[in-house]
């Protein structure tokens, strides 16, 4: 990998890619609040 000083300016996302992106951030959303949510039920279940 070629060393860029000052470092390259990166090309623009496609619409492609950024609606890829968009459906990912989603995905990793939801998967951290269901854990956040399982970790508070369980917290909750120990503490009584």
């Amino acid at each position: 990998m070629e060393y860029h000083y000052p470092p390259k300016k990166p090309r623009p996302l496609t619409p492609c890619e950024i609606q890829e992106i968009e459906e990912c951030w989603d995905l990793v959303s939801e998967a951290i609040s269901k854990e956040i949510e399982r970790q508070r039920l369980e917290s909750r279940g120990k503490s009584k």
